[in-house]
């Protein structure tokens, strides 16, 4: 399938082992939260993943970036794939993160 990112991307960003984790995290449709501080990083990861896992589709809710009044969206119960910037990690709290 076409990606406008290079997958690449993601083994520039993750160590291959955290990448397996990573790709087993949305197979296994978790909550998976990325988080950087340029924004612009978000959407190509997110992508890049959502390529990678082709034939198979992500169909949870997918914001490659929470703008900072959308963070609640963590708190909730359903498999999501989320990007916002590192600095707004600090408006979680603690605990929204433990199955994250």
């Amino acid at each position: 399938p076409h990606c406008s990112y290079p997958i690449a991307l993601l083994l520039k960003y993750f160590q291959p082992r955290t990448l397996v984790d990573i790709v087993c995290c949305v197979l296994s449709e978790c909550r998976v939260l990325f988080h950087s501080v340029e924004l612009s990083r978000l959407p190509a990861v997110c992508e890049a993943l959502r390529t990678l896992i082709y034939p198979l589709k992500w169909t949870h809710v997918y914001l490659p970036v929470v703008p900072i009044h959308l963070l609640d969206l963590i708190e909730a119960p359903v498999p999501f794939m989320l990007g916002t910037h590192s600095e707004w990690l600090k408006f979680i709290h603690p605990e929204d993160l433990v199955d994250i």
